[in-house]
């Protein structure tokens, strides 16, 4: 059994007691719905929407931003083949460190599990993974509870619960969390809230609402460019901007 974590308003607590370099993303657009110290004003962020419209780009900028910094380190944990070493060599401007960029491969959800807990207790005890994670980002988490049928809803459920507690507790010890989320397709007729303001958008994010009450921020990319707010501690719903890369999505 693990060891219980303190409560969600001693996280906010901490966050306000934290100074230090506040940790971006690295796009205008996007930092500006992420809060004043980016990441670590919008706790566990989800950034959402249909293939194609950036979602790995941005994790990659992500990465990049942080390793900009001479103490920044990130562990990216790849459930599908997305990471892509010659995107991030080229926002870094050259190759990252190696000694401060971890990339774990992942197939199931007990896998994701068992890196984040032992990354957790490490932490607590002060040993092996221990080193000063800044980000981890997850891409994505959306294959890893697919294997799940109608009638083993239950056990989902329970997972994602287990992954809401180590999450947060892995943000309590001065890490940033990215995940990443598909979506499924619906008729703009049934379009809702958490489709932001557009009537158009005619996707949801893949997983479902248990999973929303996870993240703090939620930002939902209906196309390349484009970021609507469906979660914020800081801004209402449906709030948006717009961002750029330099480089097109596939390159």
């Amino acid at each position: 059994m693990q060891a219980p974590l303190p409560l969600y308003a001693m996280l906010l607590q901490e966050e306000e007691r934290q100074v230090g370099q506040a940790h971006t993303v690295g796009l205008e657009g996007l930092d500006a719905l992420l809060g004043e110290r980016g990441l670590q004003d919008a706790g566990i962020t989800e950034i959402c929407g249909p293939s194609g419209v950036g979602k790995t780009q941005i994790c990659h900028k992500a990465m990049a931003t942080v390793l900009d910094s001479p103490t920044g380190s990130v562990l990216y944990i790849d459930s599908g083949g997305s990471f892509s070493a010659p995107i991030l060599s080229r926002l870094c401007d050259g190759p990252p460190d190696p000694y401060r960029t971890w990339i774990e491969p992942c197939e199931d959800i007990w896998g994701l599990l068992e890196l984040l807990w032992d990354i957790y207790v490490q932490k607590t005890k002060g040993q092996g993974w221990a080193f000063p994670v800044n980000l981890i980002v997850i891409d994505s988490i959306t294959p890893l509870f697919n294997p799940f049928p109608p009638h083993r809803q239950g056990q989902g459920h329970a997972l994602m619960s287990d992954l809401s507690t180590v999450l947060h507790g892995l943000q309590y010890h001065g890490c940033y969390i990215l995940v990443v989320n598909g979506t499924t397709g619906r008729s703009a007729s049934t379009a809702g809230p958490m489709d932001g303001t557009d009537p158009f958008i005619t996707c949801r994010p893949a997983l479902g609402y248990q999973w929303q009450a996870v993240c703090d921020t939620q930002i939902f990319l209906p196309s390349w460019g484009q970021a609507i707010v469906t979660r914020s501690r800081h801004l209402p719903s449906g709030f948006w901007s717009t961002w750029d890369l330099t480089f097109p999505p596939g390159h």
